[in-house]
């Protein structure tokens, strides 16, 4: 029997293999809400990039993900990976300055703020 596991190429990979494999089984416990599937976060992460790309976003381009540790903050991650775009996550309670130098520096496309779960987020935005 062969168990050869192929290393994954793309940090999306890794969801997108266990929503295949074990769709069902528990990836993450939100802080305030119920327990989030592979296949539900998988699902969300396909319907995130397709948003990205509606927005134009492509291989090569940065987006800026203004966040906490949060469901939102990994699936716009595991997006931009599918879409070919750069992640660039920042801590929301970096202060506006950093924020606004970091901004600077990387020149995103795109700057998303989990403003909904962090209220860091939601002040930056």
């Amino acid at each position: 029997m062969n168990t050869t596991i192929t290393t994954p190429r793309f940090i999306h990979e890794i969801p997108q293999r266990q929503a295949a494999q074990n769709p069902g089984a528990i990836c993450l416990y939100p802080e305030n809400g119920p327990p989030i599937s592979y296949g539900e976060l998988w699902s969300t992460v396909e319907s995130t990039a397709e948003w990205l790309k509606g927005l134009g976003i492509s291989t090569g381009h940065k987006v800026m993900v203004v966040g906490e540790n949060c469901p939102e903050m990994l699936t716009m991650l595991f997006a931009c990976s599918l879409v070919g775009a750069w992640p660039v996550g920042v801590n929301a309670r970096l202060s506006a300055r950093e924020i606004n130098a970091i901004a600077e520096h990387c020149d995103p496309s795109l700057v998303f703020f989990t403003a909904r779960i962090s209220t860091a987020a939601e002040s930056h935005a």
